[in-house]
């Protein structure tokens, strides 16, 4: 009988920035996009089944909304904007018309360089610089630009175009964020839609929401006056990947302020010359530690994982740094230290430039360090090797630190046992075997075809069941790594004799498990590959 109505209701009471409490009203005669066109629609969700979503668990987020919008007001009696075209009364109301400005962002450049007039930026104009249609000589006549001019401008547009990736917050994901989407699939061609959308967190104070409304807003002004752009900038990138919400804790700036004034100092102390020494294993460590650190920083900027980023170059690559110095007993080399710290300085810019300017300049660097090229990854055939000596390393000093806190006793000898020639090529034939998804039983049947391995029989079998399980677990990189390495483990522990006796305060004896001269419980046997057997004594 006509005598129901659809009443549409707000989630809650709806407070503007100043505080006041906001009402809705139905207004007459409004004008409105319809996003519930079908053939529109079908155009945005190909659009959004092509784009990049960062972080990809909100891609159901906009599929629901491209599903849900439908009519919506485009234009407003009253505030500032820009005239309503069709009915020059009504004013577009800012979600309407701020979803393609990128657009205008590659040739605004040009516009404010030439100070073009407004009257010339006529409706043929766009349609040739965005569009491509016509021509520039066509253009001339109703913009009154020179064609050399126009030209120019739909090349900078196409340099920049498609938009590789547009940055929200996640209170735009069902407004802004969508309609974004929905513009570019209905006025651009497929080859210039956006190929990715990155929609952050939110700000939290101490774990609460910071807000103009709720009064804790911290502004960014604030901040750089009291730290500097370059700690506020890496404090931000390390506090969250994106997505994820972002805590304003000082605990975190202050380690980052900490490890940028490490990096200060040792920039200043490589004034000094220094030592350079024949290449030992643990230079080549250092170098090609850096070179595969350029490659995943590189990736994780590509995949918008800043935090991961920061981590690598402000957290790990101090690790390094402080274990190379430990490694060489005080004795680094000198050409190696400025050849990372040169790679390091490159790669924390996009970061921190305006401290890496300082650092670039110290380092007697011309003329700026942002008109560099992004460091390249140097080929090292010896890297693979030293990276694996310097893991055998670390897992011995790793077993005895767990053998003195399992038994809480000190010790005064830590005799090595290093396995035996066959368990090595065994080894390597697992990890390789472990690549290509054979099972233990295939292992086992290759490996028998070895004569020095068949002649071992049961041990090595034993030896196959012992370590395979694990290496199938482990990564494809690590096994690649393992299988074409060959690792002279007796001379890597020799050669690292010294260091392992300072870190563990007892004289270190080294033996090869097949002949060893002092082994009174019979530990030689179970030594492995990388995992030399230990008596403490």
């Amino acid at each position: 009988e006509g005598i129901l109505d659809v009443i549409y209701e707000t989630t809650g009471e709806v407070v503007c920035r100043c505080r006041t409490t906001c009402h809705v009203e139905v207004v007459s005669d409004q004008w409105f996009i319809d996003y519930g066109n079908a053939d529109w629609k079908e155009d945005t969700r190909r659009l959004l089944g092509k784009m990049r979503v960062i972080p990809d668990k909100l891609r159901s987020s906009f599929e629901y909304y491209v599903d849900w919008m439908r009519g919506k007001p485009c234009a407003r009696r009253i505030g500032f904007g820009t005239a309503f075209p069709p009915d020059p009364e009504w004013i577009i109301e800012p979600l309407s018309d701020s979803t393609i400005y990128m657009a205008y962002y590659t040739i605004a450049r040009i516009i404010n360089r030439e100070e073009v007039d407004p009257e010339s930026l006529t409706i043929p104009l766009f349609d040739f610089v965005f569009l491509g249609i016509g021509d520039p000589e066509s253009v001339v006549k109703s913009s009154g630009l020179d064609a050399d001019l126009i030209q120019a401008m739909r090349d900078e547009f196409l340099a920049w175009y498609p938009n590789d990736i547009r940055f929200v917050g996640p209170d735009l994901v069902g407004n802004h964020a969508t309609f974004f989407m929905y513009n570019h699939a209905a006025i651009f061609p497929p080859e210039l839609w956006p190929e990715g959308i990155a929609v952050s967190g939110i700000v939290l104070s101490e774990g609460q929401k910071m807000s103009k409304s709720k009064g804790n807003s911290i502004p960014i002004v604030d901040s750089l006056k009291e730290w500097g752009a370059d700690i506020v900038r890496l404090w931000f990138a390390a506090c969250a990947e994106f997505g994820q919400d972002i805590n304003y804790e000082a605990n975190l700036r202050n380690s980052v302020a900490k490890r940028l004034t490490w990096f200060d100092e040792k920039i200043k102390d490589m004034a000094d010359p220094g030592e350079t020494h024949e290449p030992r294993l643990i230079d080549r460590w250092l170098t090609y530690r850096m070179d595969k650190r350029i490659d995943m920083v590189e990736k994780h900027i590509l995949n918008i994982s800043l935090r991961k980023a920061i981590q690598e170059l402000m957290f790990e690559t101090y690790n390094d740094i402080q274990y190379y110095q430990r490694r060489t007993g005080g004795k680094p080399d000198a050409g190696v230290m400025r050849d990372v710290f040169e790679k390091w300085v490159l790669l924390m810019t996009p970061f921190a430039p305006h401290i890496c300017e300082e650092m670039w300049e110290r380092m007697g660097k011309k003329p700026f360090v942002v008109l560099e090229n992004w460091p390249t990854v140097a080929v090292d055939e010896d890297g693979p090797a030293a990276e694996l000596a310097e893991r055998l390393v670390q897992n011995v000093l790793d077993d005895v630190k767990s053998i003195i806190a399992a038994t809480n006793s000190s010790y005064d000898r830590l005799n090595l046992y290093v396995a035996e020639g066959w368990k090595n090529e065994l080894h390597r034939l697992a990890a390789q075997s472990a690549i290509e998804g054979k099972n233990a039983q295939e292992l086992i049947s290759l490996a028998m075809k070895e004569p020095e391995v068949r002649k071992m029989g049961k041990a090595a079998v034993k030896f196959i069941q012992q370590v395979y399980p694990e290496l199938t677990r482990r990564s494809r990189e690590n096994n690649e790594l393992l299988a074409r390495t060959e690792l002279d483990e007796f001379e890597v522990l020799n050669l690292a004799g010294d260091f392992l006796s300072t870190e563990t305060g007892m004289d270190v004896t080294l033996q090869r498990a097949d002949s060893p001269e002092n082994d009174p419980q019979g530990k030689a046997t179970r030594s492995l590959p990388l995992r030399p057997a230990i008596y403490l004594e």
